[in-house]
């Protein structure tokens, strides 16, 4: 890469970043705190797709032409600033409730446990089959059960969420408790191999923590806050794989690896440069309807479904050696609808944000955790992920029936509208 282009895309990345800080800044204003709801998802934005872009840029060869390589920062770009943009455009005073609770429990432990047997039952074919070395090396037996073993992982990272979900709205909340209940859950999701659980555990906690003490940070104090989760940060870092050489001679470090969790704009750039046909909707329909057929009751399933078959395209290698296939990013939009994705993507971002405020605004003045997992749901914690697509829908009607079964003796569950917020 010449010096010209490093500094043109290295610039590029800069200015697109200092851009969205100065949205979050905005909001942050908003919201009378520099540590909110949105501080998790502009953090791991800007990491992924700032930083760890900028790293890339002088570590590896440069990926995609300069053309694509601007489309993709700045359609990232924007959707994120659609997405805050959308969630400051929503008056504090409006909210979105789904479930209205005259008098809310203050226990759900019994409602905990279960979910947390079901957990352990889920994984307990897992287990037998691979015995303690779930324990000692769980990510080796994650990655030799990607295929086959699918009902048994997403159900059990399924039933712990939830598990948390119930347990933080059961204790007292106090800084031991919440300690407690934070290393139990992590060590619990590590046995699952897979890190963005934990993360996504951490983010319900720092959300619930919120919700419930509604805290106001200062500059000063959300940048020793930030500072003080740089050891966490460096756990994190640490546990990814080094030792092998890069295309320029070099040994990839761990922060290499880290950076390989931002590769989908490098294969959203590579789809971009192909002369790919439109497929008017067919990638989205497989992903969400396709990927949630489980083989058992689909043996004939196709495993070039959805976005696999962008991988099987681009990742042969990957995609026949059953090796796990790349995430493509923003690349199924461009695929599906041509070049009005530039229109679409931040139309949905714009929206999501919306919603996002007004479940918000629900969840602060309710203390149950039904609305709250809706909130969750908005704000990017998947109880139920699987390789594609989304189960949103799915785990929407699980919380109602949940809701149903605990609420419908004491209260009779109402659809609200949209409406001025009054505590519950």
């Amino acid at each position: 890469m010449s010096s010209l282009e490093l500094t043109y895309r290295s610039s590029l990345l800069l200015i697109c970043w200092l851009a969205l800080l100065y949205l979050y800044l905005l909001a942050s204003k908003r919201e009378k705190s520099f540590l909110n709801i949105l501080t998790p998802f502009v953090l791991v934005f800007s990491i992924r797709n700032y930083f760890l872009e900028g790293w890339r840029l002088f570590r590896t060869e440069p990926w995609g032409s300069d053309t694509s390589f601007t489309m993709v920062v700045l359609t990232s770009t924007i959707q994120a600033a659609a997405l805050i943009i959308g969630f400051m455009v929503i008056r504090k005073d409006l909210s979105l409730r789904f479930f209205q609770i005259k008098k809310a429990s203050k226990s759900y432990w019994l409602e905990s446990l279960i979910f947390l047997a079901l957990a352990i039952f889920a994984f307990l074919p897992i287990y037998r089959e691979f015995g303690l070395l779930v324990i000692l090396d769980p990510r080796a037996v994650y990655i030799q059960t990607r295929t086959g073993w699918g009902l048994s992982y997403f159900l059990s990272s399924f039933f712990v969420y939830f598990s948390l979900l119930f347990t933080l709205f059961s204790i007292t909340p106090k800084k031991t408790n919440i300690a407690l209940v934070i290393c139990f859950y992590s060590i619990l999701l590590f046995a699952l191999g897979s890190k963005g659980k934990i993360l996504g555990a951490w983010m319900m906690v720092f959300f619930w923590y919120l919700k419930t003490f509604q805290p106001r940070f200062s500059a000063k104090i959300s940048l020793v806050v930030l500072a003080a989760s740089l050891p966490l940060a460096a756990i994190f870092i640490s546990t990814f794989t080094t030792g092998e050489s890069n295309n320029q001679g070099g040994t990839l470090t761990k922060i290499d690896y880290a950076s390989l969790y931002s590769d989908y704009n490098k294969n959203e750039a590579l789809v971009l440069d192909d002369n790919f046909d439109i497929e008017f909707g067919r990638i989205f329909f497989e992903d969400y309807v396709v990927s949630k057929i489980p083989r058992t009751l689909y043996p004939e399933k196709p495993k070039d479904f959805g976005q696999f078959s962008l991988a099987k395209k681009y990742y042969p290698d990957w995609f026949y050696g059953d090796t796990g296939s790349p995430s493509f990013g923003k690349a199924s939009y461009f695929v599906d609808f041509g070049y009005l994705a530039i229109l679409i993507i931040p139309l949905v971002s714009f929206l999501s944000g919306c919603v996002l405020s007004l479940l918000w605004n629900n969840s602060k003045v309710t203390k149950d955790p039904y609305n709250f997992s809706l909130f969750l749901l908005s704000n990017g914690v998947a109880f139920l992920a699987a390789g594609a697509g989304s189960f949103t829908i799915e785990t929407l009607i699980i919380i109602t029936i949940l809701f149903y079964m605990r609420y419908h003796y004491i209260s009779k569950p109402k659809l609200a509208a949209l409406r001025t917020s009054t505590p519950a």
